[in-house]
């Protein structure tokens, strides 16, 4: 296994991971937003806006994105924690 740790120009921290000979892959995008870091007022935002990502965008809706990942074996999901909200695509 081997693995490249990196902060591009815009600031996002990266992680490249390598196993040779495997087969699959996943692309992951982690926020710092969950439970734990919602005031009072805005509890359930970070689960609220995990499930909007999905509904798409004017040019690319929620169904076209999902049916284009699905459509080479992938599938497309996310999940938020107490800390954290992951969106994901694994193949």
């Amino acid at each position: 296994m081997q693995h490249d740790q990196m902060t591009l120009k815009n600031g996002l921290e990266t992680l490249f991971i390598d196993f040779p000979g495997s087969t699959s892959s996943s692309v992951q995008i982690w926020f710092k937003a969950g439970s734990a870091l919602e005031a009072k007022k805005d509890e359930g935002i970070a689960h609220f806006l995990e499930h909007m990502f999905f509904k798409g965008t004017k040019t690319r809706p929620g169904a076209a994105i999902a049916h284009e990942v699905e459509s080479f074996g992938g599938e497309v999901n996310a999940f938020t924690s107490f800390d954290y909200t992951c969106y994901y695509i694994n193949s």
